[in-house]
C-alpha cells in the first residue's frame, strides 16, 4: 500500500522542515519524531504540498544567476513566486509546530522572489504590477528592508506622474491617432532615475 509510505516520507519532510538531522545514523530511525506522529492527516497533507512546492520554487530561484536575458529571469521568478506562493498558503493556515517552522522557512524565499520580480517590473515601468508584487511581500515580511526600499521607490515613481496614462476624448477620436494614448512619459528612463 502507498498510503504508509506517503506517510513515512512526510514525517522526514517534517522533521527536515523542524530542523532534525535526518543524515547517516539519523536516517534509519524507523519512528517519526513525536510532533509529527500526533499530526492530523490534513495537517500531513498540507506538510507535504508546501515542503513540494517550497523545493519547486528553490530550484527555480537556483537557476536565475545563470539566466542572463531579463525576460528568461522573470519567467524563472514568476515560475518561483507561483510554486512558492502555493507552498505559503498551504502552511499559512495552521498553528501545528511543524507548519510554523516550515511557515519560517518559506517565508525569506518567497519574498526575495518578490522582491526580484518587482525589481524587474519596476525597471520596465510596470509599477501597478510591482507595486502589488510588493504589497504581497510587506503582507509576509512587514519590516524586510529591500522591500521597503522598493516600495519607496514605486512611490516615489507614481509621485512624478510614471505608469499614469491620461488619455482624452481626441484620443479614442477617429483619425490618425484614434486608440493611442496621449501624455505617455517614458517609463523605463524615468524608472532607472
Amino acid at each position: 500500500m502507498r498510503f504508509p509510505m506517503l506517510i513515512a516520507a512526510t514525517a522526514v519532510l517534517a522533521a527536515n522542515a523542524l530542523g532534525a538531522d535526518m543524515t547517516g545514523e539519523h536516517a534509519t530511525a524507523a519512528a517519526p519524531p513525536v510532533a509529527v506522529a500526533k499530526l492530523d492527516a490534513g495537517t500531513m497533507r498540507r506538510l507535504r504540498i508546501a515542503c513540494e512546492r517550497h523545493a519547486a520554487g528553490l530550484r527555480q530561484l537556483r537557476r536565475l544567476p545563470r539566466l542572463t536575458r531579463t525576460p528568461d529571469r522573470l519567467h524563472a521568478l514568476r515560475s518561483a513566486v507561483s510554486s512558492l506562493r502555493g507552498a505559503w498558503s498551504a502552511v499559512s493556515a495552521g498553528g501545528a509546530a511543524p507548519l510554523v517552522s516550515l511557515r519560517r522557512r518559506i517565508a525569506p524565499d518567497f519574498v526575495r522572489a518578490l522582491d526580484d520580480q518587482a525589481g524587474i517590473l519596476l525597471r520596465r515601468g510596470s509599477l501597478p504590477q510591482a507595486g502589488n508584487l510588493i504589497h504581497e511581500a510587506l503582507a509576509v515580511v512587514p519590516e524586510d528592508a529591500r522591500t521597503l526600499a522598493l516600495a519607496r521607490e514605486v512611490r516615489a515613481a507614481g509621485n512624478v506622474g510614471l505608469g499614469v496614462r491620461v488619455t482624452t476624448a481626441r484620443s479614442f477620436a477617429s483619425g490618425p491617432s484614434a486608440g493611442r494614448h496621449v501624455n505617455t512619459p517614458d517609463l523605463r528612463a524615468a524608472a532607472r532615475r
